[in-house]
């Protein structure tokens, strides 16, 4: 299916014009693979279905800078994988399994490239997958149940283009990157956080039973509970290619920038020493990016829909919900958080609703519920890093080659930068601590929720229309996921 065409009247109708903004004919080929198969295995018994599809898009971007010696055109195409299975197996009348997976991969050569330098442009390698077992089970003709089991993963990398064998990093293995340098109206930038990973399993397990039964009415019943067992991985390189404040003077001309940055992508080129006089300071960070944890959540509920008569029926629910160490509480990073820090553990969740008939033309609707919200991985991340990085930064001191050894010697360690803080030390040349984002404290640290309430009535007239009326209130709390900056 072609969409977007322009009609045959019009100036560009034709598929071979030139790119209005290159001024070339530019070939355009994109691929597109689907399929999907399914069926019975045996028939009434063991049924499968199965899906393929695959994309491949050209891409380019050129950089718009002012130095033209950046303004290059990158090339290349982005892939799309996406992949799914499902098989059934019916056991007997009353029992049957069910077993599905799908998954996606997806690779992206470059970014889009902008009024800044090369490296804002970046790799991103995406790769997802879930699978999901499922048990059901009629017990009679009053009571059912479900078991659900699942496994959710989740990978995804960016780092960019440049390229440095001697990163800060690199005996770490980390080649990818170069340093962050603020010109007065220019950067040569990218991410401060790149190179970077990030990657979550999720083990599941999930139980439902329903049974109905009559007492002053009919009664729908709904029982059950879960556990999540979420791990998380993060390698963030947060600041960890050094950042340069270059503001103290004009931005540098055409012909400095080509002779300092010959190759825009090889940091090995680069020459940093005549950048010294406009350097004002620098920032780097020191240790282990390598930060996994786990994040356990568990939920149980209990619902009943009880029609009274065919005139009302009441829809009673409990919810109850706890992630534990949801703010990391049991971490450690004095003095601004200790571990073993009260749970948010009492997170219990009233819901009650109604639907009155008041004749066969007109009905009234209403509810009221309590609602918590999930909590991120990135406030264990975020409270995890200061133990094993230290963001530090030191002014330019005069000195003539500040550029090219800012701690006038080899870079500190993360335990010799320890010592070297000027609030442990503070003498000529200590060096300043930067923090960045902490879970919240105590105080104010609480899973976030959400009451929402509603009431209003639906009215039928003639046999064509209706005129329906609600009033809808929402109040949230406890949205402080994260402190932004705890300097």
């Amino acid at each position: 299916t072609f969409t977007g065409l322009v009609p045959a009247s019009s100036p560009d109708n034709d598929w071979r014009a030139e790119d209005h903004v290159l001024s070339r004919k530019v070939p355009f080929k994109s691929p597109q693979i689907s399929g999907a198969a399914g069926g019975p295995i045996v028939r009434d018994r063991v049924h499968y279905f199965g899906n393929y599809e695959y994309n491949r898009t050209p891409l380019s971007s050129i950089a718009r800078t002012p130095y033209p010696q950046f303004n290059i055109e990158l090339s290349g195409k982005e892939t799309i994988k996406l992949y799914g299975g499902r098989l059934d197996y019916q056991f007997s009348p009353n029992a049957r399994v069910m077993f599905k997976g799908d998954g996606a991969k997806r690779f992206t050569p470059f970014g889009t490239l902008g009024a800044n330098h090369l490296a804002n442009a970046a790799i991103t390698d995406e790769d997802t997958w879930r699978t999901l077992g499922t048990m059901t089970n009629v017990l009679s003709n009053r009571a059912l149940n479900e078991i659900k089991v699942g496994y959710s993963y989740m990978h995804w990398l960016q780092e960019p283009l440049s390229r440095w064998s001697n990163h800060p990093q690199a005996a770490a293995g980390i080649t990818a990157g170069n340093p962050i340098i603020r010109f007065r109206g220019f950067q040569i930038a990218g991410s401060a956080l790149h190179p970077r990973i990030w990657e979550q399993k999720v083990t599941t397990i999930r139980d439902d039973f329903t049974f109905s039964y009559d007492a002053g009415g009919r009664h729908d019943l709904k029982l059950g509970g879960e556990y999540l067992h979420s791990q998380s991985l993060s390698t963030n390189c947060n600041n960890c290619m050094g950042i340069y404040t270059a503001r103290g003077g004009p931005a540098p001309t055409e012909a400095q920038m080509r002779a300092w940055f010959p190759d825009p992508l090889n940091v090995d080129t680069w020459n940093l020493a005549p950048i010294n006089p406009l350097v004002q300071r620098y920032e780097i960070a020191l240790g282990t990016f390598y930060r996994p944890d786990t994040l356990p959540k568990y939920g149980a509920w209990i619902q009943d829909d009880w029609q009274i008569s065919n005139r009302l029926t009441l829809n009673l629910g409990l919810r109850y919900d706890l992630i534990w160490n949801a703010f990391a509480q049991h971490r450690s990073f004095m003095q601004w958080m200790a571990a073993d820090r009260p749970q948010d553990a009492n997170n219990l969740q009233p819901r009650l609703g109604f639907a009155f008939s008041l004749n066969d033309r007109t009905v009234l609707r209403g509810g009221s519920g309590l609602y918590y919200a999930d909590i991120p991985a990135a406030a264990l991340n975020w409270a995890q890093l200061p133990q094993k990085v230290a963001f530090i930064g030191v002014e330019a001191d005069g000195r003539s080659d500040f550029a090219v050894s800012p701690f006038n010697g080899p870079r500190p360690t993360y335990d010799q930068a320890l010592e070297r803080f000027c609030y442990v030390r503070n003498v000529p040349g200590c060096l300043y601590r930067d923090l960045g984002e902490l879970p919240p404290y105590p105080e104010v640290a609480g899973v976030p929720l959400m009451w929402q309430s509603s009431v209003g009535f639906q009215r039928q007239f003639g046999g064509n229309s209706a005129l329906t009326a609600d009033y809808v209130y929402f109040h949230g709390a406890d949205e402080n996921i994260l402190l932004a900056n705890i300097n």
